[in-house]
């Protein structure tokens, strides 16, 4: 059965990289670059390979095959330069696997137009994306996919646009797993192709109170590679603690769990270095 995850994983990292290197795309979104809920935040973003969090409909769908309860989340940006970030999310386990919806909601404000160097007034930027996921557990591995709905709207300009993620996460060991996703197998937006892309990323536990995390994401606007690293230490079923690095930013959280209710705090630095950035998450698991 090991034999048979690895294989599978190779052959889509195999089938990734044929697709990524071949491809011509523009980067229409980079404003949904940015990680969202307050826990995944707090280790850095690196989410890839956690697979019971209703955060897996943003980082990798097949997380969402061992939700075993209803669970819902929201989370509030606090950041800087007018910019929002806020988030709905959802999730819901069935025989047939776990359904999920979630809403992104990013944007940015006060904008200056100018004209020949004369300042006309402001104007915003807004983008909207409605994820559909699906994740189901088979034996030792999860497959999940995304329909993403996108909506965006500049200086009153809009547009709507369509894209598909799917992922795989596996447990190679009792204490290692292995998440991949491709990103925007179909992806358009108006006039603009997304970017194809694709995550690899590793969920260490070498201790039972203690996970470690890593994702690799290949940027092929960028033509480079950008990496997410955390630590999550549960010191119990009531409190947690991460810290870890996106990028170059970095970041540290906490978590509170009272019967079914959670509430998550992370705090990063902003590349901007204009002011520090905030998160706060509410979820409740029915």
């Amino acid at each position: 059965m090991k034999q048979k995850q690895i294989l599978i994983l190779l052959s889509l990292l195999i089938f990734v990289s044929s697709i990524i290197y071949s491809a011509e795309t523009i980067d229409a979104l980079s404003v949904f670059k940015l990680p969202v809920g307050a826990k995944p935040i707090s280790c850095g973003g690196a989410y890839n390979a956690v697979s019971n969090d209703v955060n897996s409909i943003f980082y990798n769908p097949a997380g969402l095959g061992n939700i075993e309860k209803l669970e819902f989340t929201s989370m509030i940006g606090l950041l800087s330069l007018d910019r929002t970030l806020n988030t709905l999310a959802i999730a819901y386990p069935m025989k047939l696997g776990t359904i999920g919806v979630g809403v992104l909601n990013a944007g940015v404000g006060k904008i200056s137009k100018y004209t020949n160097e004369t300042k006309e007034g402001e104007f915003d930027y807004q983008a909207n994306s409605i994820f559909i996921s699906y994740g189901k557990n088979l034996q030792q591995v999860n497959f999940g996919a995304n329909l993403k709905i996108i909506f965006d709207n500049l200086n009153n300009y809009s547009r709507t646009g369509i894209a598909a993620d799917v992922g795989i996460i596996s447990e190679i060991r009792n204490n290692l797993s292995i998440g991949v996703k491709i990103q925007n197998l179909i992806g358009v937006i108006g006039n603009d192709s997304l970017p194809l892309g694709v995550a690899l990323g590793a969920k260490y536990t070498p201790i039972r109170p203690l996970n470690i995390l890593c994702d690799i994401t290949y940027n092929l606007e960028l033509e480079q590679f950008k990496i997410n690293a955390g630590i999550q230490y549960i010191v119990s079923k009531i409190l947690y603690f991460g810290c870890g690095l996106n990028d170059k930013e970095v970041s540290f959280g906490i978590g509170i769990n009272i019967s079914k209710f959670n509430i998550h705090y992370a705090f990063s630095t902003d590349q901007f270095n204009v002011s520090n950035l905030h998160f706060v998450s509410l979820g409740i698991k029915f």
